[in-house]
C-alpha cells in the first residue's frame, strides 16, 4: 500500500505545483542549471568584492549567472540575504532585483521584514517595477511620504520604479495634488512629471533591427534620462550617431568616421555620447543593458535597464542609477 501511495503523493504535487517543488529539491534541473548553480554557490564562497557586484558599469559573469538561471537561483540567494557579510547581502539583493518577478520580490519582501536592513528596503523598491500590482504601488507611495529626503537611497528607487509603472492613478494624483500625490515632497512631484516627458513615438528602424538595437530602440522609445537634453547623442563603441527626429529616435552612420572619436582635450562633448553594453539570457526572455550618458569629462550619469520579453515584445520592467559624475 505505501508503494503505491508515494508515486501518487508525488504525482499530486506535480500536479499542483508544476515542477517547482522538484526543482526546489534540484530534481528536474538540467545539467546547465546545476552546474550554473554550482558556480554561483562557490562564487559567493569565495566572497570575492570583485564578483559580488550586481551592479555596475560593465555585466560581469555573476550577473550573467544569475539572469541565465532566473527563479532557480532564488533559493541560494535567499540564503545569501541572511549571510553575516555585507557585500555578499549586498549581491543577493541586487541579483533578486534584476532577476525581478512575484518570487524574487517576495524573498526581498521577507527579508527586510525581518531584518528591516535598508539596502535590502532599496533593492525591494527596485524590484517592485517588475511587479507592479496595486500593493506595490501604495508600498512604493508609502516610501516616498516618509522619505522625502533626495537623499534617502529607498525614495529614489521607490521614484525609479513609479517611473517605469506609471501607474494612472498616481499620475493624475499628482498632476491634481490630491490624495497619495498631496503628500509627495514637491521634488519628487517635478522629477515624476518631467519623466513623462521622456521617451518617443514607435521608431520605424524595429522591423530591420538586430537583437541588441531592437532593445535599444525600445529603450529611447521607453525614455532614457538625460538624452532629453539633446537631439543627437554620439555612440562611440559602434561609430553611429543617434538623432531625434520628429519625435523618433534612429541610428545612422556619418560617413567622416571621425566625429566618433574627436573627445579632444573639452571638458564638454558636443554632441554628447551615449554608451550601452546589453547581455541577453540563453533562453531569450530577459536582457539586461548599462547605459552611460555623458556631457563631459565630469557630466554625465549611468543606468542599469531590465527589459523582460512579453508577447513577442522587448518592455522595461526595472531600472536603477549606477553612476554620476
Amino acid at each position: 500500500m505505501i508503494k503505491k501511495t508515494i508515486p501518487l503523493v508525488l504525482a499530486v504535487l506535480f500536479f499542483l505545483t508544476g515542477c517547482g517543488y522538484f526543482s526546489f529539491l534540484g530534481l528536474g534541473q538540467s545539467p546547465e542549471t546545476k552546474a550554473g548553480i554550482k558556480t554561483l554557490e562557490e562564487m559567493i564562497r569565495l566572497g570575492n568584492p570583485k564578483d559580488l557586484n550586481a551592479v555596475d558599469r560593465e555585466i560581469l559573469p555573476t550577473t550573467k549567472i544569475i539572469l541565465d538561471l532566473g527563479e532557480a537561483a532564488i533559493p541560494t540567494l535567499k540564503k545569501a540575504l541572511y549571510d553575516p557579510k555585507e557585500e555578499i547581502r549586498h549581491f543577493a539583493s541586487q541579483a533578486l532585483f534584476f532577476m525581478g518577478g512575484e518570487k524574487a520580490r517576495d524573498t526581498l519582501k521577507e527579508a527586510f521584514d525581518k531584518t528591516k536592513n535598508e539596502f535590502i528596503q532599496t533593492c525591494l523598491c527596485l524590484s517592485m517595477a517588475s511587479t507592479g500590482t496595486p500593493d506595490d504601488v501604495y508600498f512604493l507611495m508609502k516610501i516616498l511620504e516618509s522619505g522625502n529626503d533626495n537623499e534617502n537611497k529607498a525614495a529614489a528607487s521607490a521614484f525609479l520604479s513609479l517611473v517605469v509603472l506609471k501607474p494612472e492613478r498616481t499620475i493624475k494624483e499628482i498632476k491634481l495634488n490630491s490624495g497619495s500625490g498631496a503628500k509627495m515632497d514637491s521634488k519628487w512631484k517635478e522629477f515624476f512629471l518631467l519623466s513623462l516627458n521622456l521617451g518617443s513615438q514607435e521608431p520605424p528602424q524595429m522591423k530591420i533591427a538586430g537583437p541588441e538595437d531592437k532593445i535599444n530602440l525600445t529603450l529611447f522609445k521607453f525614455g532614457i534620462p538625460g538624452t532629453d537634453l539633446s537631439p543627437v547623442f554620439i555612440e562611440e563603441g559602434k561609430e553611429r550617431t543617434w538623432k531625434l527626429e520628429n519625435k523618433v529616435w534612429s541610428y545612422f552612420q556619418d560617413d567622416n568616421r571621425e566625429i566618433y572619436h574627436s573627445k579632444g582635450m573639452s571638458d564638454i562633448y558636443k554632441p554628447p555620447y551615449i554608451d550601452f553594453e546589453t547581455y541577453i539570457n540563453k533562453a531569450g526572455t530577459q536582457a539586461l543593458v548599462n547605459i552611460g550618458v555623458v556631457f563631459g569629462k565630469k557630466a554625465g550619469s549611468g543606468y542599469s535597464f531590465i527589459l523582460k520579453m512579453i508577447k513577442g515584445e522587448w518592455k522595461v520592467v526595472g531600472m536603477a542609477l549606477t553612476w554620476i559624475s
